[in-house]
């Protein structure tokens, strides 16, 4: 429940709108046009996506509508898996076993079974971790931070850190050519040099995102500038 709830509120900024709504979406799955997708009303409704994701979760807080909820969510994933999958964009591979998880614990846990979710229930012995680590600690993330995004449920919000190699010199662009951008992002890198995003490289090499935290990216270009002693690569990490 927490990680529907969580994950729809993380979802309402521009950056869920640009990066996964217009782009993966629209445009990716369903191949609309710039201009089409331009439009204003379909821009802002991708918030729906967003509202369904935290009310479809937090009614499975109530039994006189788990059941219909759940199934809701279970509609929800396999649209997911029609767009991410083999059929579709097959992109991050890494999703797809995870939204077949969800759908088995959706139809275990509220449909073949009735759940009680009941505070006398949450608050005994290792609930009450549970509850602490997934139910409160993800509601400090935007105000004091301390909890990472994915342990926040912060899923395909759009607002999470990248990191961008500006590459010049030319043995690490041929290393690194396959995973270069089709496209520049403005003011990131100079004119002549090559464009390769963290995110992306990942994605192609391992079929699974990079783990979206400043640490962990910090960590990669530190090490990609110890065993390329004098390199011109520039690390550059923004948001």
């Amino acid at each position: 429940v927490s990680t529907y709830i969580y994950s729809g509120s993380g979802k309402f900024n521009q950056g869920f709108l640009v990066v996964f709504w217009d782009n993966l979406f629209l445009k990716g799955f369903l191949h609309l046009s710039k201009q089409t997708v331009q439009n204003p009303y379909l821009h802002y409704s991708g918030y729906l996506v967003a509202l369904a994701e935290f009310i479809f979760g937090a009614r499975l807080l109530f039994r006189n509508t788990q059941k219909l909820f759940a199934w809701a969510l279970i509609l929800m994933h396999v649209i997911i898996l029609l767009m991410a999958g083999p059929a579709g964009l097959n992109y991050n591979e890494s999703v797809w076993p995870w939204n077949v998880l969800m759908m088995v614990h959706l139809y275990l846990l509220f449909i073949y079974t009735e759940t009680a979710i009941e505070l006398p229930v949450l608050m005994r012995k290792w609930n009450m971790v549970v509850l602490i680590c997934w139910g409160f600690l993800p509601a400090l993330k935007p105000t004091i931070g301390g909890c990472d995004n994915f342990l926040s449920s912060r899923l395909f919000a759009g607002v999470q850190p990248q990191m961008m190699f500006c590459v010049k010199d030319s043995t690490e662009i041929k290393q690194l050519l396959p995973y270069a951008r089709a496209y520049r992002i403005k003011n990131l890198c100079d004119s002549n040099a090559m464009q390769v995003n963290v995110q992306s490289w990942s994605m192609k090499e391992m079929k699974s995102p990079a783990y979206i935290e400043e640490r962990a990216f910090k960590m990669i270009a530190n090490k990609w500038l110890e065993e390329h002693k004098g390199s011109n690569t520039k690390a550059i990490l923004y948001y």
